[in-house]
């Protein structure tokens, strides 16, 4: 699985059959137990509207796998605060992504690798004193992601499955859409995550015949069909009409799609859709806010602007009930 903005459903769900388990986000410690804060969690949330880590690395276990992987990218002390990722500047993931991207496919040692990570995030100054990498584990053979996979008798579904994979990472080129009343639009598009896309449409020419436009994109994520309604005024008759065009981009592995429309001026932005634990956390403040950046189109990386309107919380607005969970997971 391959989600961004997880309900806690979906994080549930997750660990069916995942050797790496990756979480960015709002999370904190309780009595010792780690906790990830789901996008669907009410405000305030208590423990159980919130996924246990030592659930996870639970469930991970039982699968028997030679590797487990869990990497949190989040805070863990501060439990009534809500918490902003420190953008890399020039992409839309944080900066300790940033740094797990450029060494995570090395043929080394999974704990060497997050080992430079952490020596990485150390010498950046944008995160200096702010972030602290945590590394556990109790791995002892030279266990690496970049190990080879074994396909002996499962060649064709690897293949397929590799394919597959790919596509759902390639972009579509920029696409252009005549309405019958002349005004054309393009489509561009963005990637905000591995299977997030963003699409941004554009009016490119006027007509005449169009007083007032605006524009709105719908889309079912199955192969993903942008629906672009175009809202206009009729010079001749002054009647507001709808057109509409359709485009089929393909992406038949798109699992999470957002559509926006309220922005300003002609651009739409829509955000389309072993026992052995090697176990990496993020300890960051959770009181600092990012200052939301504009998308850039055109691009293989969109800013991460997600709607985060302030508000205001009590010391006690977010704390677990004290009732235990019954859990016999070892913390």
């Amino acid at each position: 699985m391959s989600g961004c903005r997880a309900s806690q459903e979906e994080l549930e769900d997750a660990q069916v059959e995942i050797a790496l388990f990756y979480y960015a986000g709002h999370g904190y410690e309780y009595a010792g137990r780690n906790y990830l804060v789901a996008i669907d969690a009410p405000k305030p949330y208590l423990r159980e509207n919130c996924v246990s880590v030592q659930r996870v690395m639970h469930s991970m276990q039982e699968r028997c796998t030679a590797l487990n992987v869990v990497l949190l990218d989040t805070c863990r002390k501060c439990e009534d605060a809500e918490a902003f990722e420190v953008q890399d500047g020039e992409r839309s993931s944080g900066i300790f992504t940033k740094y797990l991207n450029k060494h995570i496919l090395r043929p080394e040692k999974i704990t060497h690798v997050l080992e430079q990570v952490s020596e990485d995030l150390g010498r950046d100054p944008v995160v200096t004193g702010k972030q602290v990498v945590e590394i556990r584990y109790t791995l002892k053979d030279p266990r690496s992601l970049a190990d080879p996979v074994r396909s002996a008798g499962h060649t064709r579904e690897l293949r397929l499955r590799e394919f597959c994979w790919r596509q759902a990472n390639e972009l579509p080129e920029r696409q252009r859409l005549v309405f019958p009343c002349g005004v054309e639009v393009e489509l561009s598009f963005s990637a905000l995550f591995s299977n997030i896309m963003v699409v941004f449409a554009t009016v490119k020419t006027r007509s005449p015949q169009v007083l007032d436009h605006s524009l709105s994109l719908r889309s079912t994520p199955k192969s993903l069909t942008i629906l672009v309604d175009l809202h206009y005024t009729d010079a001749d008759s002054k009647l507001r009409k709808t057109e509409s065009r359709q485009q089929d981009v393909g992406r038949p592995l798109m699992a999470h799609c957002e559509l926006h429309s309220k922005q300003p001026a002609d651009a739409t932005v829509v955000r389309a859709g072993g026992a052995d634990i090697p176990f990496l956390s993020m300890n960051k403040p959770a009181t600092h806010r990012q200052q939301d950046r504009p998308f850039r189109h055109s691009t293989r990386k969109a800013e991460t602007a997600w709607d985060c309107p302030a508000r205001h919380t009590s010391a006690k607005n977010n704390e677990p009930e004290e009732n235990d969970e019954n859990e016999s997971y070892p913390t």
